[in-house]
């Protein structure tokens, strides 16, 4: 069972992450 923090604090790197990948195929090239 995840609390509300949790689930916030997953969002949050769920969408770093995604930004993340964004940003690293630009750089990696």
């Amino acid at each position: 069972m995840t609390s509300k923090g949790e689930q916030a604090k997953n969002q949050l790197i769920a969408a770093a992450i995604a930004q993340f990948g964004e940003y690293g195929q630009h750089a990696t090239t």
